[in-house]
């Protein structure tokens, strides 16, 4: 096996990110730059330099984000690399995996999120044309599809990539052109059906279908951050398609970490693998909340069972990032600020779906 430097990341060399803007990354953390067309990017003086950064083991300030999350001991994309490509891939910069953003439609208005990843945020805002279609470029579509034959691996986020007629039409294609492709879906798992078409009748034409089940918490407290379906619906789904769900992905930030060992054990009794993460924005980072609401948390982990050393480990480096000092007056004064803004949009309660934390929220001043 390569022994790669150990600032090194493959992915600059074997993986590309098509974002729905038309901008074109190495992946889905690097902000994207505007290139003319495929080949403009790949035979970029900015690809050249950071290639040979990362073979001269240099600290590349490009990949900062990467850097500032292992330096905080959070989960990195680049030591997360998924290693399908060879080395002999690596040294030819072969393409071997494509991150694909097809449209920013969505049909939910997560906390999180914003007007860039989902047209229903782009709605609530008032936008004129709150959807963004990236192949309205019709060159740079065929240049993903004359990419589909060699290619191991697709992922699709969005958005909502179940709701984009290009990833249906992709799906018909590709199947066809490429069967053996790996492809490797972020889904908000509201709908399973688009346009009359089951979604497993095309999956099972391919070599294998994962699908990273974006849920951040359980019942209401889910419903709440991810404004737009409630959880019944969502499970249901996830245990209708259970067979391609690679794991439940859990964002987990300040209105949900209350209800995180529910989602955990609900996990747990349908088999359901889960990672959880830590959210980018440091005002809704569960870790900001004070020591003494941070024991609250801790008491509903202390007769968990997990079943497995990986649940284990997830659970354990979570909590550890978890207990971190962080929080400021600021950074309170800001989560109330914004809690209360949506609130008021959405006709929802902060208080009533997190009672665990009433007392430190209306402790909280000046917003």
């Amino acid at each position: 096996m390569t022994q790669y430097p150990s600032n090194f990341c493959v992915r600059p060399f074997t993986e590309l990110m098509l974002d729905v803007n038309g901008t074109i990354a190495p992946c889905c953390v690097l902000m994207g730059k505007e290139y003319s067309d495929l080949n403009s990017y790949l035979n970029s003086d900015y690809l050249s330099s950071l290639k040979k950064e990362l073979w001269d083991n240099e600290r590349t300030s490009k990949c900062d984000t990467c850097w500032h999350k292992e330096d905080k001991g959070l989960w990195s994309n680049r030591e997360k690399v998924p290693l399908r490509s060879t080395s002999d891939d690596v040294a030819n910069s072969i393409i071997k995996d494509v991150h694909i953003k097809f449209s920013n439609k969505c049909n939910l208005k997560c906390r999180m999120c914003s007007e860039y990843f989902s047209s229903a945020w782009g709605e609530e805002k008032g936008l004129t044309n709150p959807v963004t279609t990236l192949f309205d470029d019709k060159k740079l579509k065929k240049q993903f599809y004359d990419l589909l034959p060699s290619l191991g691996s697709v992922t699709m986020s969005g958005g909502e990539p179940f709701l984009s007629d290009d990833h249906l039409d992709f799906l018909k294609v590709a199947s066809q052109v490429n069967p053996k492709l790996n492809l490797v879906y972020n889904s908000n798992m509201t709908v399973l059906r688009y346009k009359g078409v089951y979604f497993p009748d095309l999956w099972d034409k391919f070599n294998c279908v994962t699908v990273i089940a974006s849920v951040d918490g359980f019942g209401d407290a889910n419903s709440y951050q991810r404004y737009g379906f409630n959880w019944d619906k969502i499970a249901n789904n996830i245990l209708t398609a259970k067979k391609y769900i690679g794991h439940v992905h859990a964002t987990v930030t300040i209105y949900t970490i209350f209800s995180l060992h529910l989602l955990i054990k609900w996990c747990i009794n349908n088999d359901i693998p889960f990672s959880l993460y830590g959210v980018h924005q440091d005002r809704l980072n569960p870790a900001v909340l004070p020591h003494s609401e941070k024991q609250k948390v801790l008491e509903n982990f202390k007769n968990l069972e997990l079943p497995t050393e990986e649940a284990q480990e997830n659970v354990v480096n979570f909590l550890k990032s978890f207990l971190r000092p962080l929080g400021t007056p600021s950074l309170h004064k800001r989560f109330k600020k914004d809690t209360i803004m949506i609130d008021k949009k959405r006709n929802q309660s902060f208080i009533e779906v997190v009672p665990e934390l009433k007392d430190w929220y209306l402790s909280i001043k000046g917003e």
